[in-house]
């Protein structure tokens, strides 16, 4: 089989940039980035290519992913993964969430700001 990686690379870079709970959203469990180092290192993997697009006078735009690191095993393991639940019509079903108490500002998610 044989699967246009770029294609699915834009899903992968776009999942993490969709809302929470938007069709093709991706989300990542909650860690600390500067003590878990399994979420810094799959950080750095995924953004080890970036999406560019480069043209000239005249012509349209042509998207190229440049390459920032060769260890993105886990950027080439979620493009795949992606391209088999569409090949598999795998689709992201909502649960409702369960009524809960107002939480706590201590306990209230926080955002983490990396340079990844």
């Amino acid at each position: 089989m044989q699967v246009h990686s770029d294609y699915w690379k834009d899903f992968v870079h776009d999942g993490f940039g969709a809302a929470e709970g938007a069709a093709g959203s991706i989300t990542v469990y909650h860690g600390n980035p500067k003590s878990d180092p399994h979420l810094r290192q799959f950080a750095r993997q995924i953004v080890a290519e970036q999406r560019e697009y480069v043209g000239s006078v005249g012509k349209e735009q042509k998207r190229v992913w440049v390459v920032r690191s060769k260890q993105n095993h886990w950027l080439d393991c979620m493009t795949y993964a992606r391209c088999a639940t569409d090949i598999k019509n795998i689709r992201l079903v909502a649960f409702p969430h369960p009524a809960s108490a107002p939480q706590a500002a201590s306990a209230r998610k926080r955002t983490i700001r990396t340079r990844y």
